[in-house]
């Protein structure tokens, strides 16, 4: 893949943000990352470090996979780059075990496969699809370590279906990672 300086764009606002979004954004989110643009943008109000971490790292993961992964084919799985993202951000991950397992308890917990393309619209449900993706990368670096996570991201760069590069990597497919990561969540109550 190519490679080119990382813009970032910062907004003082979240007006200012929605205001230079295409129509109908969602209005829930804090930055957003093009890696086609080597292009991040994003919300830090003035003097808040707090949301350089959170927000910016968030984003900046999105671009290093990006090129990481690059290839003619696919992308990874919305719900790995996601994860990646939001594990490596700093903060603004608290209470989202406890949604993991609460939503696993309710019967309202995704499954991994209905998170591969896009994530929900409504902000509530939007915010369990990004718990839920952490946890499948919190899960997936507890069982198979960073090593493990670097197999992913490799098999992932091949192009191939998502499933052939979990069981290259991973030695399981979407389905037995679903499940197996359930039973993880399951253990982490209380």
């Amino acid at each position: 893949p190519r490679s080119a300086p990382l813009e970032i764009w910062v907004y003082p606002s979240a007006d200012d943000f929605r205001d230079a979004q295409m129509p109908n954004s969602r209005e829930s989110i804090a930055g957003a990352s093009y890696p086609g643009y080597y292009l991040i943008v994003a919300v830090v109000p003035d003097g808040s470090t707090n949301e350089v971490g959170r927000v910016v790292l968030h984003e900046v993961s999105h671009q290093v996979l990006y090129q990481a992964t690059d290839n003619p084919f696919t992308y990874p799985p919305l719900w790995f780059d996601e994860g990646m993202a939001t594990h490596f951000q700093v903060g603004g991950t608290d209470g989202f075990m406890e949604m993991v397992v609460r939503a696993h308890r309710d019967g309202t917990l995704f499954d991994i496969t209905s998170l591969d393309v896009s994530f929900p619209y409504l902000p509530a449900q939007a915010t369990l699809a990004y718990a839920t993706s952490w946890s499948v990368v919190e899960y997936i670096e507890v069982t198979w370590s960073d090593d493990g996570i670097s197999r992913l991201i490799a098999a992932f760069a091949t192009g191939v279906p998502y499933d052939e590069a979990l069981v290259a990597a991973l030695g399981v497919d979407s389905d037995e990672l679903n499940e197996d990561w359930r039973t993880w969540v399951a253990s982490q109550a209380g």
